[in-house]
């Protein structure tokens, strides 16, 4: 009721689906799920270098680089409305590792949680982003969602066409 009063159009949950039934939540949409290994990594991103990406985590941050994160989260053709004062909080609740994301110390984006939310400037920094993230956190594998909007990130398990050709010929 509150949404509606609000002027609010839809509303994205996600945890336990069948709870949110109750409050006449129904299900839409979909979402790509994906399990993202680091020999996926290495085999579709291995020519990718990552070197100039540095991971910082979120604790104090410059009013700029919250206007920026938040420029960068907005821009997104879905997200939910985050007012400037919680922003950072909301980002780092239930205890996420919230981090930002650097490209020769320019800010590029932020990633959230094991892969939760992923934010970035131009999402063709996506593959770089991932590697150094895999590299930084030492995964051996992570779950992926990825939106329908983000028509660039559809081949995440595979790299681009480019590098899943080069490697199949190699």
């Amino acid at each position: 009721d509150e949404a509606k009063k609000m002027g609010v159009d839809i509303m994205a949950l996600a945890g336990q689906r069948q709870r949110y039934g109750y409050f006449g939540f129904e299900t839409g949409g979909y979402s790509l799920c994906y399990t993202v290994s680091d020999n996926n990594i290495r085999h579709c991103y291995g020519d990718v270098d990552c070197s100039d990406i540095t991971l910082r985590q979120i604790g104090e941050l410059q009013d700029a680089e919250v206007d920026r994160l938040l420029s960068l989260y907005e821009a997104n053709p879905i997200h939910t409305i985050r007012k400037r004062e919680e922003f950072v909080n909301q980002m780092s609740a239930w205890g996420r590792k919230c981090r930002i994301i650097y490209k020769s110390d320019e800010l590029i984006g932020y990633v959230c949680g094991d892969f939760e939310e992923v934010v970035l400037k131009d999402d063709s920094c996506f593959p770089v982003a991932l590697k150094a993230i895999f590299a930084a956190d030492g995964k051996s594998c992570a779950v992926i969602n990825v939106h329908p909007y983000q028509k660039s990130r559809i081949h995440l398990g595979y790299g681009n066409s480019r590098h899943l050709r080069e490697h199949k010929r190699e």
